[in-house]
């Protein structure tokens, strides 16, 4: 039973596009995720994100398994890695056979609670594709275009009322 368990979290996850998967992690443990390049697209932009709530007290650093310079961004609770692949659906930059992701979670000081150190932080993981000149997530398209619809149709509806 317990060989099945230790199997089950050496082998990690897979991350594919648009998936939200939600875990969990100690403070200092690492986990490992999988992002097969048959799930990619060629010429594409992606960013994986790991989401959690600020008032854990909770930072998380995201790394490439084969690659010593990860191109990290911080944005409040919300760490994030911004990637490119190639016509063949290889991530640039990267020299690896296979593209495993390592996150690991640590403790801040911004965290209320005194037994802290000892808690489960619980985040989300979502690997998605962005357009490739402005990096913003493919799914923000349909909302960024509902918005200037009714910003739209509130200027027209303004002007008609004040003639």
């Amino acid at each position: 039973m317990y060989f099945i368990l230790l199997v089950a979290i050496a082998l990690g996850k897979n991350l594919k596009e648009s998936s939200w998967l939600k875990s969990q992690i100690n403070p200092g443990e690492t986990k490992l995720y999988t992002v097969s390049k048959n799930d990619l697209y060629p010429d594409s932009a992606y960013e994986i994100r790991v989401s959690y709530l600020g008032t854990i007290g909770a930072n998380f650093l995201l790394k490439w398994d084969c690659d010593s310079q990860s191109n990290l961004r911080r944005l409040l609770d919300i760490e994030k890695i911004v990637f490119r692949t190639d016509s063949n659906r290889n991530i640039i930059g990267l020299s690896c056979s296979e593209y495993k992701l390592r996150v690991k979670a640590y403790r801040n000081s911004r965290g209320s609670d005194v037994n802290a150190d000892t808690q489960i932080i619980q985040y989300e993981i979502i690997m998605e594709r962005v357009e490739s000149f402005t990096l913003i997530p493919m799914s923000t398209f349909p909302m960024i275009i509902v918005t200037l619809f009714m910003i739209g149709t509130a200027i027209y509806i303004s002007r008609l009322l004040t003639k």
